[in-house]
């Protein structure tokens, strides 16, 4: 497992892209040849997972600030791993949760995703030119 604060590629919904890290397609190669298989980050505070050939990439959203990209709840995720099963729950803190990803680390059968509204179906009528 990996926690970097910036993106290995864009998140959906947040606009143009100004937090990938340099290199980031060279760094996505060398984790998946080291055998990491999740990668943690969250500078967009917007929650979402992707799969990646055996790589799961798992963004946060955030519970400490207003400054929310996606038009998402503010919360954040817990990571529950038991044996080789990994479930990724964003946690609301005013009470509630839901599992933004199930899947296993062994056979890389993912069970559930959830994908985050895009800000065009959050909000319909606003474009993201206008904000």
């Amino acid at each position: 497992m990996l926690a970097i604060h910036h993106h290995l590629i864009p998140v959906p919904g947040t606009g143009r892209e100004r937090s990938i890290i340099n290199d980031a397609g060279d760094l996505l190669e060398v984790l998946i040849d080291a055998g990491v298989n999740i990668v943690l980050s969250g500078h967009k505070h917007v929650p979402y997972v992707w799969r990646l050939e055996t790589l799961y990439i798992v963004n946060a959203g955030t519970c400490s600030s207003l400054r929310l990209r996606g038009y998402t709840r503010p919360c954040y995720n817990i990571v529950e791993v038991e044996g080789d099963e990994v479930k990724i729950h964003r946690k609301f803190p005013f009470g509630g949760r839901t599992v933004l990803a199930h899947f296993s680390l062994s056979s890389g059968a993912q069970y559930h995703r959830q994908l985050e509204a895009l800000v065009q179906e959050a909000r319909p009528g606003v474009s993201m030119a206008t904000e």
